[in-house]
């Protein structure tokens, strides 16, 4: 049972720990070595005392690859044994090998960890009790489909106990779901999975909308639970059925007998058969005071609703409307930032005689520091083409707004035939009057006619320059601060000849910054990173993934990577051919 010296426990609690029905098993701190189990936690486990004394936990019982439940165990642990207080820990799955076969069996366990402390008052040993569970009951403590049998596991004195408790699983469960929720579907396998079992239900049907736009789900309650519930249009017409009543007037009903529903809702004879019920109650899924959706719970024996059962009810359609709305307006502001994202953070990429181009934009991978990049290549007529990028100073939704604005102006002053520096001048003032933040920008016109490129520096990174053959270098003329910053300014301009196969780099700063970096690093890693490019296909997707080989990084990214291809424009072909 133990290989503790004897002193180290009161023989009275070893004994206690050996003669448990429990499962128990102790482990020393800080190496997590079995010094103790008891023989209930060697059938629960198919271990051996032998096996499993002396041995690490994570030894005895190995992580299967892939699964990652090591680090939830490991992690309350260590949070008991600095806090000296027991925890709980939610279902888990944790795997164990099978003795005789050697390979892995998917188990589920609800564990508890708590203390023992040593003499010095320190925690000595961790005290570990699992439960097997059967997920596919709602965590529900119990034998495992095909798992070893093992003793009793004590949930409370008495049977009253053991419901209350297989009851609050259920609910843990339910709501963890409900707030997982993602979609409307998630919701009902949410209400299926959980609702029906915590209500001892037989079947079950979620409405969702508003009358007059209502989808209807069931599940009658055989076999396996679908992956994806099948939704129906249904039409909630007031007096024909229950649920279409309690989608409009938003008050539960219950029926405690077959007979007692139809004598309300005669047509409930044709729709639900016999054998689907015998009582039923449905219950409002509520938007403050609004139905937008209702749930009904079916039995096949008559059922009293008692007070328990009705609040059971209540928790349930309350956590479901919570959740079914915040899935809604999930799915409609995706739809919103989908159509937004199509409309204003989409570039501009027009094809360019001569000039090879290639663009990544990446939103920031932690939403709260997304800005407001954007690069756009505009063709302004047969031979001119507009090359931009830019970055608006704010974080977030708002910035999206504001590089709509900046990129707008600069398009249309662009549009109007300015230079690059009057562009930029001209965009400032516009920009310091209607738009509550500030940006940066490199602006810059290629000539196809002679293969020059014009550009402005306004407080951004410097583009970068890599010749056909040579290393690159950065253009790091400065010609004035970000837009709206200085509105009285009036920016220059720099001017180059692109040579076939010279190529330019514009970006914006969170290609280049890291975090605990200095930026001068981001810098040199680029230019190396352009010196190492061969040629072929998506340079911009090359230096990107140069600059970020895990994909992470907390500000947005653009990038817009130009090359002199040698061709001629519209206007040289024609007077070639002239």
């Amino acid at each position: 049972m133990s290989n503790l010296p004897p002193d180290t426990l009161p023989s009275a609690l070893l004994g206690v720990f050996a003669a448990s029905q429990t499962p128990y098993a102790l482990v020393d701190v800080p190496n997590l070595e079995f010094v103790g189990v008891n023989a209930a936690y060697c059938a629960i486990t198919g271990r051996a005392e032998d096996d499993l004394l002396g041995s690490s936990l994570f030894a005895a019982f190995p992580e299967n690859p892939g699964t990652g439940t090591e680090a939830p165990l490991l992690e309350s642990i260590e949070r008991v044994v600095a806090s000296g207080t027991s925890e709980a820990m939610p279902t888990q799955r944790y795997d164990v090998i099978d003795t005789a076969t050697g390979e892995f069996v998917e188990r589920y366990w609800n564990v508890t960890n708590a203390p023992i402390f040593g003499d010095d008052g320190s925690v000595a040993f961790v005290l570990i009790h699992p439960e097997e569970v059967d997920p596919s009951d709602g965590g529900r403590p119990g034998e495992a489909a095909g798992s070893p049998p093992f003793p009793g596991v004590a949930l409370g004195p008495d049977a009253a106990s053991r419901v209350t408790i297989e009851r609050l699983y259920k609910v843990n469960s339910l709501s963890a779901a409900l707030i997982d929720a993602l979609d409307v579907d998630a919701v009902a396998n949410a209400v299926f999975e959980d609702g029906v079992g915590l209500l001892g239900a037989d079947a079950c049907y979620l409405a969702a909308g508003r009358a007059g736009a209502v989808e209807l789900a069931q599940w009658d309650g055989t076999g396996p639970r679908p992956a994806a519930p099948k939704w129906r249009r249904m039409r909630a017409t007031p007096g024909r059925d229950p649920l279409s009543d309690v989608l409009t007037i938003g008050v539960p009903v219950y029926f405690e007998s077959r007979d007692r529903a139809l004598s309300v809702y005669p047509a409930l004879e044709r729709q639900v058969s016999d054998d689907d019920f015998h009582a039923m109650a449905c219950i409002p899924l509520l938007d403050e005071e609004h139905p937008v959706g209702a749930v009904a719970f079916l039995y096949r024996s008559p059922t009293a609703f008692d007070s328990v059962v009705r609040l059971s009810m209540h928790t349930i359609a309350t956590l479901a409307g919570k959740a079914l709305v915040a899935a809604t307006r999930a799915a409609e502001r995706s739809v919103t930032l989908e159509a937004l994202e199509e409309a204003v953070l989409a570039p501009q990429l027009d094809d360019v005689a001569g000039l090879a181009t290639d663009g990544v934009y990446s939103q920031a991978t932690e939403a709260v520091s997304a800005g407001g990049d954007w690069y756009d290549v505009l063709g302004l007529d047969d031979h001119r083409t507009l090359l931009v990028i830019g970055d608006v100073t704010d974080h977030g939704p708002a910035a999206v707004g504001e590089m709509a604005r900046a990129r707008a102006t600069v398009q249309t002053l662009a549009l109007d035939g300015y230079d690059c520096g009057e562009i930029a001048t001209r965009s400032s003032r516009v920009l310091e009057r209607v738009a509550p933040t500030i940006g940066t920008a490199v602006i810059a016109i290629y000539d196809g006619r002679d293969r020059s490129l014009e550009w402005t520096t306004a407080g951004h990174p410097y583009p970068l320059f890599k010749p056909f053959a040579g290393p690159a270098e950065y253009l790091e003329e400065t010609h004035g601060p970000p837009l709206a910053s200085m509105p009285a300014h009036d920016y220059g301009a720099s001017r180059r000849t692109l040579a076939p196969g010279d190529m330019v780099v514009f970006y914006t700063d969170g290609l280049i910054e890291h975090p605990g970096e200095p930026i001068d690093t981001g810098f040199d890693r680029l230019r190396a990173a352009a010196d190492a490019l061969v040629a072929g296909d998506d340079p911009a997707q090359r230096l990107f993934q140069a600059l970020h080989p895990g994909g992470h990084h907390l500000d947005d990214v653009a990038l817009l990577v130009v090359a002199s291809t040698g061709g001629r424009s519209a206007d040289q072909r024609t007077e070639d051919d002239g």
